[in-house]
C-alpha cells in the first residue's frame, strides 16, 4: 500500500510538473518518491514468513534507496520553503487589491 501510494505521489508531481502548475525543482520530488517506492516495494518483496528474497540479500540497496529517498524529499522541501511558499508580505499591491477597502 505505501509503495503505491509513494508512486501515485510521483506520478502527480510528475503531471503537475509536465502541464506547467509546478516548476522544474518539482522533479526533485518525483526522484525522491520513485526512490520511496522502491523502498517499499523491496519492503514487501522481503516480508513474510517465506519472503520472495531475503531480506539480509538486498539490504544495502533498501538502506541506499530509502537514504536517497529521504535527502531528494529534504532537498525538494528545501527549494519549495524558498520558492514555493508565498507569503501575505510579498504580494504586491496590484495583486492584493481585495484587501484593500471600497473596491
Amino acid at each position: 500500500m505505501c509503495a503505491l501510494t509513494t508512486f501515485a505521489a510521483a506520478l502527480l508531481f510528475f503531471f503537475s510538473w509536465r502541464i506547467g502548475v509546478r516548476p522544474w525543482w518539482v522533479l526533485v520530488a518525483v526522484f525522491g518518491w520513485l526512490s520511496w517506492t522502491i523502498y517499499f516495494a523491496l519492503l514487501a518483496i522481503t516480508a513474510g514468513p517465506a519472503p520472495m528474497i531475503e531480506r539480509g540479500d538486498i539490504s544495502a540497496m533498501v538502506r541506499w534507496a530509502e537514504l536517497l529517498g529521504g535527502v531528494l524529499i529534504a532537498i525538494w522541501l528545501i527549494f519549495w520553503t524558498r520558492h514555493g511558499i508565498k507569503y501575505p508580505w510579498h504580494i504586491s499591491d496590484d495583486k492584493a487589491s481585495y484587501l484593500r477597502e471600497g473596491n
